[in-house]
């Protein structure tokens, strides 16, 4: 899998934050939904990340997260006849998020979530008129989401967050890569929904 610049720049991001911040941190480590599951496409993987808190700005973070998953779908793209397509994909997720938190109670905090990175996405198609499965190339996607979300404390060194909200990212090229209708193609098929739950491990 070739991996593009951008994403090696946002991973060397990852590894400057883990390196170079050792105080008021966090490894955070959870699970991501993406989509819903009556519609397409969905899914969902583990993502990990290192949370950092900026000093003297308590109600400001910033996390680097490296994450990857599956995505699947099925329908029609074509009524009549009536042919049906499916795909399942792989995705690895890269990405940067400045959270912005809010004391509500004692230990109990809401948070902002903006998220921006880039998702390389690769898999197979299958078309009922070709009647076989095909792999896809490689295909880059940038993608940015925003999430609220509530974090709690477990105990003195782990605390316990969930966040859900909007999610942007089209993949209609995947989808068409292996389309020989010429006739017909994709013209939007969009994650527009994600959901993170995730523990925070303070180091």
């Amino acid at each position: 899998m070739k991996f593009p610049k951008r994403s090696l720049l946002l991973l060397l991001c990852l590894v400057y934050a883990s390196a170079g911040f050792s105080q008021k941190s966090s490894l955070n480590v959870g699970f991501s939904l993406l989509g819903f599951k009556d519609s397409n496409p969905y899914g969902g993987g583990l993502h990990m990340g290192y949370e950092y808190q900026i000093p003297k700005v308590d109600f400001f973070a910033l996390e680097a997260r490296v994450g990857a998953g599956f995505l699947v779908g099925d329908g029609l793209y074509q009524t009549n006849p009536i042919r049906e397509w499916d795909y399942k994909a792989n995705y690895l997720m890269v990405g940067i998020i400045p959270r912005f938190y809010y004391c509500v109670a004692e230990e109990l905090y809401i948070f902002l979530d903006p998220e921006i990175g880039l998702a390389l996405i690769s898999g197979s198609t299958y078309f009922q008129e070709q009647n076989r499965w095909d792999k896809t190339k490689t295909f880059n996607y940038q993608y940015y989401g925003l999430r609220v979300g509530v974090k709690v404390p477990i105990n003195e060194k782990l605390n316990l967050s969930l966040s859900v909200g909007y999610m942007s990212m089209d993949i209609t090229d995947l989808m068409n890569s292996n389309l020989s209708t010429i006739s017909y193609r994709f013209k939007k098929q969009t994650i527009d929904f994600g959901t993170s739950f995730t523990f925070h491990v303070v180091l």
